[in-house]
């Protein structure tokens, strides 16, 4: 039986970790970032571009490597990320 575990854990870290990446650089555009609210963090996060971003570069890392993954985000996991 063949396990795809590693593969799904591998997806999910990665999109986390792209995620963060993308909320820091909105952030870190909006200038001082020791002054922001929680809020003004939250509304940069919403608005980091993410749940476009993700789902592209997904399927550009599937595409190449032969998987057996493919759905509409490349990603057939059982994973509550939620884009």
């Amino acid at each position: 039986m063949i396990s795809y575990e590693p593969e799904c854990r591998f997806l999910t870290d990665a999109s986390s970790l792209l995620e963060l990446a993308l909320w820091k650089v909105k952030v870190s555009e909006r200038g001082d970032t020791e002054s922001m609210s929680a809020d003004e963090k939250v509304q940069c996060r919403a608005n980091c571009g993410a749940n476009i971003v993700i789902p592209n570069v997904l399927q550009f890392i599937m595409s190449g490597s032969g998987s057996y993954i493919e759905d509409d985000y490349g990603t057939d996991c059982d994973s509550s990320y939620d884009y």
